[in-house]
């Protein structure tokens, strides 16, 4: 009985990682990490801009009278109630950035991440982020990208 071999193809030597990442991949709030693949800031018509911050301006003022026992979950309705998913998402990604040992890039659960069948979770927060982190956080996003 005869055995035939084959040879193996040579593999290609791996490319060297990139050290500064391409414009189409620049992370938020003018940071230079290559960590992870962040999309640019949506270009948001003046209504979204106002409606986001009209909702964060409610969610605030409800925070102050009647402050929730779980932050987190507040702070997740805020976040779902954001009539424009691309301004929703790119919040999240600055959170990553402005709170990095809290929030984290990724979601926990595959049923968790679609709010009625749209993808609109991407990040989880830890259970230590507090709403004043959060309105920092958004104070410093909204200064930058929700300029009317």
């Amino acid at each position: 009985m005869a055995v035939i071999t084959r040879k193996q193809p040579k593999r290609k030597a791996a490319e060297p990682p990139q050290t500064q990442p391409s414009p189409k991949r620049a992370m938020p709030l003018g940071t230079s990490s290559t960590k992870t693949s962040l999309v640019n800031p949506p270009k948001t018509a003046p209504a979204d801009a106002q409606d986001t911050k009209d909702l964060y301006h409610r969610f605030r003022s409800r925070y102050d009278t009647n402050p929730p026992q779980d932050q987190v979950r507040g702070i997740w309705r805020f976040i779902n109630q954001i009539k424009n998913p691309d301004v929703a998402k790119h919040l999240q990604e600055s959170l990553v950035i402005s709170l990095p040992e809290y929030v984290k890039l990724g979601s926990r659960s595959r049923l968790a991440t679609q709010v009625n069948g749209v993808q609109r979770i991407f990040i989880t927060i830890s259970g230590k982020v507090t709403w004043k982190m959060f309105s920092e956080a958004f104070d410093k996003y909204a200064a930058l990208h929700l300029k009317e």
